[in-house]
């Protein structure tokens, strides 16, 4: 485990497109451990115990990103819209696994420098009267 202090560039990707909270990841990762099954607001409500409003703002959110389906009846079901998806809500949750903390950091740390630098661009943009 002597590269349990970086984080895979997958999951950093993903994380930073797709997490803003720690909540949201413990819903994501609970869905996508039990891929076949369907979840209501209450069923995952009943695990995680936050708030039940939060959960069915979490779900949604999952459905617009295309990591979940919205089935008939208000349940969701796991479902990536792509491998690649997919394969990172996997690395995701391994890492989350061995390096809890590094994740936790990741999710609530300044943003990263590249989007730094890519909103620093448009400030810099907005302030030139030729561009």
């Amino acid at each position: 485990m002597g590269n349990e202090g970086e984080i895979p560039q997958d999951v950093r990707r993903f994380i930073a497109k797709h997490i803003r909270s720690l909540e949201q990841l413990e819903v994501l990762l609970l869905v996508s451990a039990l891929p076949d099954r369907d979840w209501t607001v209450d069923s995952v409500f009943q695990v995680v115990q936050t708030n039940r409003a939060v959960v069915q703002q979490r779900l949604e959110e999952f459905v617009r990103d295309g990591l979940m389906l919205r089935q008939p009846g208000d349940t969701y079901r796991y479902a990536p819209q792509s491998e690649s998806l997919a394969h990172d809500i996997i690395a995701v949750g391994g890492f989350y696994k061995l390096s809890r903390h590094k994740v936790v950091e990741m999710i609530y740390a300044s943003p990263p420098d590249d989007i730094r630098k890519f909103s620093d661009a448009f400030r810099i943009k907005k302030g030139n009267p030729n561009g």
